[in-house]
C-alpha cells in the first residue's frame, strides 16, 4: 500500500551526483539545451530536435 509518508520521501528532490548537459528535470518544468519541452514540441520538427541534442543548437536555414 502507497501511504502519504512514502509519496512525500519519493517527491524530495534528491542528487543522484551526476549532470547532464541535455535535459533538466525541474517540478513542472523540463527543459532540453535550454529549450522549453513545449516551445520545441509547438515549433520544431522531429529533425531539428534531433540535430539539437546532436549538436546542441536548432539548426539554421
Amino acid at each position: 500500500m502507497i501511504t502519504e509518508e512514502l509519496l512525500k520521501g519519493m517527491m524530495k528532490s534528491q542528487n543522484p551526483g551526476w549532470k547532464t548537459a541535455i535535459t533538466k528535470v525541474e517540478p513542472n518544468h523540463l527543459s532540453t539545451r535550454g529549450y522549453s519541452q513545449e516551445d520545441l514540441i509547438e515549433n520544431y520538427s522531429f529533425p531539428e530536435m534531433v540535430y539539437l541534442l546532436l549538436q546542441g543548437s536548432i539548426p539554421r536555414e
